[in-house]
């Protein structure tokens, strides 16, 4: 099966690519990684699972509780898939990579996973969120030569004050700096310096992939 015109929603985190994944998934020509595809990644034929979607009251259920916070607990929703990037196809997450870095195993297992994805759940179209596929645009676009990537752009002052109100910001491992946020603060800089920065840092680099014109869009 051909895998045509795959989506990747992209941008800086905390700019609206969560909620923006979410709505678009309740789309019925497509397909994602969920949480229990990755968590169970090699129960290769869960992604059946994925057809309570399209049941007549069941799926609407489900599509409603994608969208909120708090839906049930045991619902299926699409995830980042972190586990099928990194632990399974082994994409690198702690390094911008380019079509220089293209690996044919880390491309069969890619294209395998989705392929898969497809004819299961019975969709035409691939979506994807996925924050560190920022830093690998163009080796996502050496793979699929004709993707589409959604670029999500949010007021920079509104993305460096909800990157400063999350509970997991001073656990974040900021790679090109090689520390914590928390170790930026202990040097006597300011935290919102830093968010800025990182806001700076990820639309420079997805600005750089889109002077390699690459496609953007937003057709499903």
């Amino acid at each position: 099966m051909k895998i045509e015109k795959p989506i990747f929603i992209v941008g800086a985190g905390r700019s609206g690519t969560t909620i923006f994944y979410n709505l678009l998934s309740t789309h019925p020509e497509v397909c994602w990684f969920s949480n229990y595809t990755d968590r169970f990644l090699y129960c290769k034929t869960l992604p059946l699972l994925h057809r309570v979607l399209d049941l007549p009251y069941f799926g609407k259920v489900a599509k409603k509780n994608i969208m909120r916070k708090s839906g049930l607990k045991f619902n299926i929703r699409p995830t980042e898939a972190s586990r099928i990037y990194h632990e399974y196809c082994r994409f690198k997450h702690n390094v911008k990579t380019t079509e220089k870095d293209f690996h044919p195993e880390i491309e069969d297992k890619f294209k395998e996973t989705i392929r898969r994805h497809l004819i299961l759940t019975g969709k035409k179209r691939f979506l994807s969120k996925q924050t560190a596929n920022n830093q690998r645009i163009r080796l996502i676009n050496e793979m699929f030569k004709d993707a589409y990537f959604i670029h999500m752009i949010r007021d920079g002052r509104a993305v460096s004050n909800s990157l400063l109100n999350v509970k997991w910001w001073n656990d974040f491992d900021i790679w090109w700096l090689g520390k914590k946020a928390p170790e930026w603060v202990i040097e006597g800089r300011e935290a919102i310096e830093l968010v800025k920065q990182l806001d700076k840092r990820l639309q420079e680099l997805l600005e750089q992939n889109r002077k390699r014109n690459l496609k953007y869009g937003t057709k499903v």
